[in-house]
């Protein structure tokens, strides 16, 4: 059986190996940014136009209040017509898309996101007195238990982002 301490001192040894480098930060960073910006003035563009119809649907509605207090429709008719618009405004409303940057910075997300990993193997290591943190820090590297094989670990099941970096290393390699 391999001490606690050798074993942890491979452990840390291999989080710093598969720890994304600012290299890597920097291009998943500008790619996410790129997409968020990018969907982001999509549904900026469909909210608009969606929201120049409710605004026509809201001049017909309060033409239909116009015409009856004119007179001209009967109190059904005028329920009917009102009730009508009213529920094609509610359809509209439903296809708005949250864009409010406020709602959702992922400028600010994509920084806690790397904040975490930065620097992987000191934040397992600043864990050390925190037994249910550490194992939620592990369980945000590996998707699960990493095999070891005496002096070496096996291959792991990575989590997403640090998955990205191992194939994003394998590019670099292949373009070498």
């Amino acid at each position: 059986s391999i001490p606690k301490v050798k074993f942890e001192s491979f452990f840390v040894e291999y989080l710093r190996e598969i720890t994304p480098t600012l290299q890597y930060e920097n291009a998943l960073k500008a790619v996410v940014l790129d997409f968020w910006n990018d969907k982001f003035q999509k549904f900026k563009e469909q909210n608009d136009q969606v929201k120049k119809v409710i605004r026509e649907l809201e001049v017909r509605r309060q033409r239909i209040y116009e015409l009856f207090e004119s007179g001209t429709y009967l109190k059904d008719e005028f329920l009917a017509q009102k009730n009508s618009v009213n529920r094609k405004i509610a359809q509209k409303e439903e296809l708005i898309h949250g864009t409010e940057e406020e709602d959702f910075n992922v400028r600010e997300a994509l920084d806690y996101c790397f904040d975490l990993i930065r620097n992987t193997a000191q934040t397992w290591t600043d864990l050390e007195n925190k037994p249910e943190k550490r194992l939620w820090f592990q369980k945000m590297v590996f998707e699960e238990n990493l095999p070891f094989a005496g002096s070496k670990f096996g291959t792991a099941k990575l989590t997403p982002v640090y998955k990205l970096y191992q194939e994003f290393l394998e590019i670099g390699r292949a373009h070498v």
